[in-house]
């Protein structure tokens, strides 16, 4: 089974990804667009059956507060309706002000650790993902609590059981910022990741300095690495890589290894992502169909049962979104 949050988390990263970090703008011929929100996502398997839903629920200054995902329709069996069964929820706040239009939230909110022990011990918690970035553009900071289970009473009240972590994500400098996950049972455990935007003389985005450390006395730095952004001749994203210190264990030497990558092809409306791992075997797959500006729908595939891509069993997840125009 796929955890439909960690897809979500994915694709509202990676779509935000997609839309900002292409350079789409209007001309000045055309009419400013009309402001819309978020205010649901159905998601349904590759047949089309609806499998779960996502609520975006905002505050009454129209800031998003609250996503809460339904991961059955009830007693009625009719999505959207009042007995929809709610799996969890994410509390999300904001505070500050940011106009920096460079950087990739993709990369900064809500990835697992990057270190090989930080990252047994998040799979071992089994965390649900963070998605509260839908709401950061505009903050310079951004706190998100997950909820699972209802504390006894109801759901939405202060009694709900929180998740194994909590996340915090804030800009420490214009070109600089700080995403910390912190173990709800030993805070002590506090890992904290560190980006460092790198941009060319006209502003534009070049790479990503990260740094992963853990503890919050004397910290431990378990990763070092930095993201490289190759754009096409339209100025579009068509290349993210990870790039990790090799042999000599200084990174920016000739010997550096490449860790990961993604990959950005473009047909009309759609756009795939595909993900692959440091031997260049594919991981991911994502398909966003962008339909008058909005992200329309977002397709997530997955090895079936063989376990590898692009075999007849491969499995798929739909997320169809919709909007409230303000």
């Amino acid at each position: 089974l796929i955890d439909q949050g960690v897809v979500l988390k994915r694709k509202c990263l990676l779509a935000a990804m997609v839309l900002v970090l292409t350079g789409c703008d209007l001309s000045d011929e055309e009419e400013a667009p009309s402001v819309y929100r978020i205010s649901s996502i159905d998601v349904s398997d590759g047949a089309g059956l609806q499998t779960g839903r996502i609520r975006y629920d905002y505050s009454g200054s129209g800031f998003l507060q609250r996503i809460v995902n339904f991961t059955a329709a009830g007693a009625d069996s009719a999505w959207g309706s009042a007995d929809d069964v709610i799996g969890y929820w994410s509390q999300c706040s904001f505070t500050g002000t940011s106009s920096v239009s460079f950087r990739d939230l993709s990369v900064e909110y809500g990835l697992p650790p990057l270190a090989a022990a930080a990252l047994g011990e998040w799979t071992t918690n089994a965390p649900k993902s963070p998605q509260c970035a839908d709401g950061l553009v505009g903050f310079s900071s951004g706190t998100e609590r997950v909820h699972v289970a209802d504390g006894g009473d109801a759901w939405l009240t202060a009694n709900d059981v929180q998740d194994s972590y909590a996340y915090n994500l804030m800009l420490n400098t214009t070109n600089q910022s700080i995403w910390t996950w912190e173990s709800v049972a030993t805070p002590s455990t506090t890992r904290q990741r560190t980006f460092t935007y790198n941009t060319n003389p006209s502003g534009g985005l070049t790479s990503i300095n990260v740094i992963e450390t853990t503890g919050t006395t004397t910290p431990t730095v378990d990763f070092t690495g930095r993201y490289l952004y190759t754009f096409d001749g339209s100025g579009r994203l068509s290349v993210r890589r990870l790039i990790d210190a090799g042999p000599d264990g200084v990174r920016g030497n000739a010997d550096d290894v490449e860790v990961s990558r993604i990959e950005l092809t473009r047909s009309g409306s759609s756009t795939t992502v595909i993900g692959k791992d440091a031997l260049g075997a594919k991981v991911s797959e994502y398909v966003y169909v962008i339909t008058d500006g909005k992200l329309d729908t977002e397709t997530y595939r997955y090895p079936g049962g063989d376990g590898d891509f692009d075999t007849s069993d491969d499995e798929f997840v739909v997320h169809k979104f919709n909007y409230q125009k303000l």
